[in-house]
């Protein structure tokens, strides 16, 4: 392997990994968000919108993780208070950005060495749609 083919590995490795944590984050904020809204009192419902706030904005900007450079005009969207301008940008840079949601359905243990990898199948409903997302980030700024 080349120098600059083992570079390029390593940055996408780094980047998988900016990725998996960018994901952690998320997953993180909406288990504090359900703990705030638990106790449904007007302090808490304000840090459940704001966790929620956070992860809308982590949705767009995880997608940037590979192209950088894009990262601080959707962040200035989001101080501008414009969400589709923001998402406009993630759409060009990366159209396919939109998370599909799933439901991991069972581990399977194939291939010679036998290691296992878990299946999943696409959810159709019940979760916020790239459609949504402005008028939901709006809703929780």
């Amino acid at each position: 392997m080349s120098a600059e083919n083992k570079e390029t590995a390593a940055l996408s490795e780094a980047d998988r990994l900016l990725y998996v944590e960018v994901l952690k984050q998320q997953r993180l904020r909406g288990e504090v968000a359900k703990q705030f809204l638990a106790a449904a009192t007007y302090p808490n419902v304000e840090s459940a919108a704001l966790q929620l706030r956070y992860i809308l904005e982590l949705i767009p900007l995880a997608a940037l993780i590979a192209n950088r450079e894009w990262v601080e005009p959707v962040a200035a969207a989001f101080d501008r208070k414009d969400p589709t301008e923001a998402r406009k940008l993630v759409k060009r840079v990366n159209p396919e950005y939109w998370p599909v949601p799933g439901e991991r359905t069972s581990y399977v243990r194939d291939g010679p060495d036998q290691r296992g990898r878990h299946e999943f199948v696409g959810i159709r409903d019940g979760f916020l749609t790239e459609s949504e997302w402005a008028s939901e980030w709006g809703y929780v700024k």
